[in-house]
C-alpha cells in the first residue's frame, strides 16, 4: 500500500487554549506539564506526517486515533487545505503527534500521524509507587470500586503508600478507561454495537436482547434538545410535555432556601394547590394571583424567586399541573423505581462505559427479567392485571361513606369524569363550587 508523506510547515502557536481530550489533570508528570502549558509553545515547523487513512466523520478518525494511544488536543489551526486538529501522545516525553484535517474542498476527514513512534508501554502512567498501583488494582478487582473503600482497604495493608484522594480518583479513572474503554462512545461504534444485537431470538431464546429497527442521526444540539429531537424523530412531535411533579417541587426548594421558613413553607403550600389545576385557564389564573399576591410583599428575596418560578415554571415548562395530562401520572417515580433497580442489581452504582453497560444490559438485565417473568417458572413474578384492594382500603372506604358527604360529578370528556368532595374538615361543596 502506497504511503503518502505531508511535510507540515504550519507554526504553532500559544498553547493559551489547550483543550484536554483525556483526562491528564492528575499527578502524571503534573510538574512538567504545568511547565510545558504556562509557557509559549516551541515552534514545530518542518514535521513529516504520514497519512493514515481518509473517513467521511471526524469522529471516525477521532475513534481511529484513540485506538493507537491516549491523546490531548493542542490546538486548531487553519490552513488553505482546511482546519487542521492537533493532538499530542498524553505523556509528556513521547513525541507522538497527530492532526486530523477537515477539508475545505469537500469535507472529507484525514487522519495523519508523524513518524515517531510511542516511548512508552501501554502500562498506566503514574507517580504512585508500583506496589500501590497493584494494591489498588487487587481491591478493585475484587469488588471494592469506591474510594473512601479503597482508602480503608489501603490502610490496612503495611508498607505501602497511601496516596492522597485525588492521585486515587485520577488513577481510577485511567484504569477503568483502559478497563472498560471511554465512557462516552461515537455514533459510528455505537452503530456497530447496535449491528450485533439485529438478530430476532429463537422461541428458546427469549433471554436475548435484540433490535427490532434503528435509525443512527448525526445530531449537534445540546443534550436536552438532543434527547428531544430524537423522540420526535422516533415518535413524532408529543403534543403534550408532561414535567415530574416531584422533580418541579424539588427544584422549587432549592430555589427558597434563602427564605425565612415561615414565608417559605407557605409559598410551597400555594404552588401545591396551583399543581392541582384541572385545567389550564385554571392554572394560568391560579399563576397571576400567585404572583401577584406575594409580590405584594416588597421582599426582593422572594421577588427574586417569583421571577425564576414564573419563567422557568410557567413560561419554559408549564406541563407539571393535573390538567395538563388528565389520567397520566404525575411523576416519573415508576421510572425511577426501574433505574435504582439497575444501579443497585446490576451496575453496583458503578458508572460504566456505554459498551460494557450494554453488555451488562444483555448478560444480566434482560436474562434476569426475563427467567423472573417466565410463566414456567415455580417462583415467577406475576404481572398485576387488577388492582389490589387491602382490608385497610376497604375500612377507609366504609368510614368516608359514613360521613354522608355529596359527591359532584364533573365530565370533562366522554371518555374522563372528575369527581369532588369536601375536605377532611367535612367542608360541604356544590356544583357552583365546582364550575
Amino acid at each position: 500500500m502506497a504511503t503518502t508523506v505531508i511535510q507540515d510547515n504550519t507554526v504553532s502557536s500559544s498553547s493559551d487554549n489547550v483543550l484536554v481530550y483525556q483526562d491528564t489533570s492528575d499527578d502524571v508528570d503534573s510538574d512538567i506539564e504545568s511547565e510545558t502549558l504556562n509557557r509559549k509553545r516551541k515552534r514545530s515547523k518542518g514535521q513529516v506526517y504520514n497519512v493514515h487513512n481518509k473517513y467521511q466523520l471526524f469522529d471516525e478518525a477521532l475513534e481511529e486515533l484513540n485506538k493507537i494511544g491516549n491523546w490531548r488536543k493542542q490546538r486548531k489551526h487553519y490552513t488553505s487545505d482546511g482546519a487542521k486538529h492537533y493532538f499530542k501522545c498524553s505523556n509528556s516525553k513521547c513525541q507522538m503527534q497527530a492532526y486530523i484535517l477537515i477539508k475545505s474542498d469537500d469535507n472529507k476527514v484525514v487522519l495523519c500521524i508523524n513518524e515517531n513512534q510511542h516511548e512508552h508501554g501501554d502500562e498506566i502512567t503514574s507517580k504512585l509507587p508500583k506496589s500501590t498501583q497493584e494494591a489498588i488494582i487487587e481491591l478493585f478487582e475484587n469488588g471494592i470500586s469506591k474510594p473512601i473503600q479503597i482508602l480503608n482497604g489501603l490502610s490496612k495493608k503495611s508498607n505501602i503508600e497511601k496516596p492522597t484522594k485525588a492521585q486515587l480518583a485520577n488513577f481510577l479513572a485511567r484504569y477503568k478507561n483502559k478497563k472498560y474503554g471511554e465512557h462516552k462512545v461515537s455514533l459510528g461504534i455505537l452503530e456497530e454495537i447496535i449491528k450485533t444485537y439485529t438478530s430476532i431470538p429463537t422461541d428458546q431464546e427469549l433471554d436475548k436482547m435484540f433490535v427490532g429497527n434503528y435509525e443512527i442521526s448525526y445530531d449537534d444540539s445540546q443534550d436536552n434538545d438532543a434527547i428531544t429531537n430524537g423522540h420526535e424523530l422516533a415518535f413524532g412531535k408529543p403534543s403534550k410535555r408532561i414535567m415530574c411533579w416531584a422533580h418541579v417541587l424539588r427544584n422549587v426548594n432549592k430555589h427558597l432556601v434563602s427564605i425565612p421558613s415561615e414565608t417559605r413553607n407557605a409559598i410551597i403550600s400555594d404552588i401545591m394547590v396551583i399543581q392541582l389545576s384541572i385545567n389550564e385557564d385554571i392554572f394560568r389564573a391560579a399563576i397571576r394571583l400567585f404572583c401577584d399576591k406575594w409580590l405584594l410583599k416588597n421582599d426582593s428575596l422572594v421577588e427574586n424567586f417569583i421571577k425564576y418560578f414564573k419563567e422557568q415554571w410557567f413560561t419554559k415548562q408549564p406541563g407539571w399541573y393535573e390538567g395538563h395530562a388528565l389520567g397520566y401520572p404525575s411523576s416519573n417515580n415508576a421510572l425511577e423505581s426501574t433505574n435504582r433497580y439497575i444501579k443497585e442489581q446490576s451496575t453496583f452504582k458503578d458508572r460504566l462505559s456505554v459498551p460494557r453497560f450494554i453488555s451488562v444490559v444483555d448478560e444480566r438485565i434482560i436474562h434476569f427479567w426475563s427467567t423472573n417473568r417466565d410463566p414456567a417458572e415455580k417462583n415467577t413474578k406475576a404481572f398485576k392485571t387488577q388492582v389490589e384492594i387491602t382490608l385497610a382500603d376497604w375500612t377507609a372506604a366504609a368510614q368516608w361513606l359514613q360521613r354522608k358527604q355529596p359527591v359532584i360529578k364533573h365530565k370533562i370528556n366522554n371518555n374522563l369524569k372528575l369527581y369532588f368532595v369536601g375536605n377532611k374538615n367535612n367542608q360541604q361543596i356544590d356544583q357552583t363550587y365546582v364550575d
